[in-house]
Formats: C-alpha cells, sequence, structure tokens
C-alpha cells in the first residue's frame, strides 16, 4: 500500500463494513417482499402471513371495516388463511402445480384476476356525466321514444289460518 494515499485502507474498511451491514438487512431468501414493510401476523411452515395479506382476507369476504377490529372475526378469517396457506404447502410439496390442468387452471385464474383489475380501474376512472348520458340518448333515439311506463299494484291478503287451510285443500 505504498503508492495508495493515506486513510485509504480506513475508507475502504468502512465501505466494507457498510455493504455487509446492507446485505444483512436485505430480505430474507424464500420471504415475500411484503414482509419489510408489513407486520407479521402468522406463520405457517416457512411462509408468513403479514397484515396487509390478512386485510386483503377482509376485503375479499366483504368483512364491514369496523368489525375488522373484532377478536372472533379476526381469529375466523386467520384460522381460515392459516387453513389455505397449509394446505397450498401441501400441494406444492405434492408438485401439483405441475400437472397440466391445474398449471392451465393457474394461468385462467391470473388472467381473470388481472382482467377484473383492468376493467376495474378503467370503470372507476371513466364515471359518465349527466352530459355523456344526454349525448347517448340523443344518438339512440330508437331505442328511447317508444319507452312506455309501466304502472303495478299488488294486492297482498295477511296469512291468517284460515288462508293456511285454503291453500292445504
Amino acid at each position: 500500500m505504498g503508492n495508495l494515499p493515506r486513510g485509504f485502507g480506513r475508507l475502504l474498511t468502512i465501505v466494507g463494513c457498510c455493504g455487509i451491514v446492507l446485505v444483512g438487512c436485505g430480505e430474507k431468501k424464500g420471504e415475500p417482499a411484503a414482509t419489510s414493510s408489513s407486520q407479521v401476523v402468522a406463520r405457517v411452515g416457512d411462509q408468513v402471513i403479514t397484515t396487509l395479506e390478512l386485510d386483503n382476507e377482509f376485503r375479499h369476504s366483504n368483512i364491514p371495516t369496523e368489525k375488522r377490529k373484532d377478536p372472533e372475526t379476526v381469529k375466523q378469517v386467520l384460522g381460515a388463511l392459516i387453513v389455505r396457506k397449509y394446505v397450498f404447502n401441501r400441494a406444492m410439496e405434492a408438485k401439483l402445480d405441475r400437472e397440466p390442468g391445474v398449471l392451465l387452471d393457474l394461468l385462467r385464474s391470473r388472467e381473470q384476476v388481472l382482467e377484473s383489475a383492468f376493467l376495474a380501474r378503467g370503470v372507476a376512472s371513466k364515471t359518465p356525466s349527466k352530459a355523456d348520458v344526454d349525448k347517448y340518448i340523443a344518438n339512440n333515439q330508437s331505442r328511447f321514444s317508444n319507452r312506455k311506463i309501466l304502472s303495478i299494484e299488488q294486492v297482498v291478503f295477511p296469512f291468517t289460518s284460515g288462508l293456511q287451510s285454503f291453500v292445504d285443500g
């Protein structure tokens, strides 16, 4: 190290230590990236269930926001998620994802999810205005010119024991 500037060895040591620290802080192999930004709720084998996954389950189960903090609801949804992850692990161990029929079903499901997300995003961004509705009606007169408004009256009889004998009779 005769020709290197003074302090270069110290700088090299500091840079090396920083590199080791950064490598140590990286995500662990096999863990999803979501665990770094979300709290781990449970572990199933080598997989983890995060708060993001739990919130997604609540969304898919159409559970209202106010019920998502209820311990019984959390227990029920988390239990179902744990069972699903366990069965998934068993299916992967059995290499079911390599069977042709299962592989085609997985590809189809992926396409359907992406299609739904794309359409939902498109619909949410393009809500028609009153002017758009009026323009559509004006451009499609044949669909709207012969409309008829129907009135329906409904007669309701209270269900009594006399009517029950009539129905049975």
